[in-house]
């Protein structure tokens, strides 16, 4: 985690081999959290903003809100099993593969730990 650059690289520990996760050229990319086989990246460019779910090199689901395909403002990562809580301006969010970003509550709070 740390400062921004277009690319988030991924190290095997046993090897010490470096592999590109993720390359978006002309992006700022910076990884916000890491757990459930995923990393989540966020990052923006000329574009606008992104936001990302990333399970190995050049295996990026964008993360949006269904409903608009707007990028939920994310804070309060939390990771389980299954996916992504997500805290944002409108409520917390549950992302999965499956489902993408389901809307579980207004409430204006950021996710401290996985919810049951």
């Amino acid at each position: 985690m740390g400062g921004s650059n277009n690319e988030i690289k991924g190290r095997d520990l046993s090897t010490s081999v470096t592999t590109t996760w993720i390359y978006r050229p002309g992006s700022n990319l910076y990884v916000m959290g890491t757990g459930s086989g995923s990393i989540i990246v966020g990052g923006y460019g000329i574009a606008g903003s992104y936001l990302w779910a990333v399970t190995g090199p050049e295996q990026a689901q964008a993360i949006t809100v269904p409903e608009t395909g707007d990028v939920p403002s994310a804070s309060g990562l939390v990771a389980d099993g299954k996916g992504w809580w997500l805290g944002s301006l409108d409520g917390i969010y549950r992302w999965t593969p499956r489902t993408g970003a389901v809307l579980v509550s207004e409430s204006l709070a950021a996710p401290a730990g996985a919810c049951a």
